[in-house]
């Protein structure tokens, strides 16, 4: 039975949306200062799995399809856009309000692997439903092969030593396995792969390029690394010599038995 897949609905912090928030605003025509780029508004957001997909769910009734905009990054969603205030007739006062209108942005993290680039939207009655394609929902991959169909970007060799530190290229990458020398595989997506000034992996910097809605980095580590950034950082310089940081949280490790350890 496949795992359940976990999902986070962040209702007033975007994360690495930044910059796609602050142009959607701005497209809309509003003005706004930085404290409120969460929106001044939360739709209800449900998030559920099917056989075939994984289905966001947004209230939005009222709302123009015109208005809305549905940006897709690595792991993430974002969904942003206005709703309009409600009209009141003649000399007609509110005495309860607890239909908020305005601008929104609500971010929704996918914990699995989804192919959220291939994602649909469509707004009905009300209800914007979100679908990214759940081909790619494998809890863990079996082996290299199964990890690079799946669509894990690094998908390198390496080993295990007699403490359970796993190597790639003979450098330590701050991932551990069960003790033991072996050799591995290891897969990581890049959004999982951080180029910092404190991670235990040293790298050189090659190309650094701009795709849809991150930077894309090309790291040498005595194996090749892809790693990704979101726009609103700023990249490191081609020939940089940098150190990396891998999250533990979606790593991957194989032995070459084709166990995950």
């Amino acid at each position: 039975m496949r795992g359940r897949i976990h999902a986070i609905a962040l209702p007033s912090e975007i994360g690495d949306f930044t910059e796609e928030v602050r142009l959607v605003f701005l497209e809309l025509g509003r003005a706004f200062g930085t404290e409120s780029l969460a929106g001044e508004c939360a739709p209800a957001i449900d998030v559920y799995e099917t056989d075939e997909s994984i289905e966001i769910a947004v209230d939005l009734p009222g709302v123009d399809a015109t208005t809305v905009r549905v940006i897709s990054k690595d792991d993430s969603i974002l969904i942003a856009g206005e709703k309009p205030p409600r009209r009141v007739r003649g000399e007609s006062s509110f005495h309860l309000v607890e239909r908020g209108y305005g601008r929104f942005a609500r971010a929704v993290r996918i914990a699995q692997p989804c192919d959220t680039a291939k994602a649909t939207a469509v707004l009905v009655d009300g209800e914007l439903r979100q679908v990214a394609p759940g081909a790619d929902l494998v809890p863990h991959p079996a082996d290299a092969a199964v990890a690079r169909l799946v669509g894990y970007e690094n998908v390198v060799d390496a080993d295990i030593d007699e403490h359970g530190n796993v190597l790639v290229a003979g450098r330590r990458t701050g991932l551990t396995a069960p003790p033991g020398r072996r050799p591995a595989t290891l897969a990581i997506w890049a959004a999982a792969v951080h180029v910092c000034g404190d991670g235990p992996l040293p790298a050189t910097v090659g190309r650094v390029t701009t795709g849809p809605g991150r930077h894309e980095i090309a790291l040498d580590a005595g194996v090749p690394l892809q790693a990704h950034a979101p726009l609103a950082s700023r990249p490191p310089d081609p020939g940089a010599e940098v150190t990396v940081a891998l999250d533990p949280g979606v790593a991957v490790v194989l032995d070459r038995c084709h166990h995950r350890l």
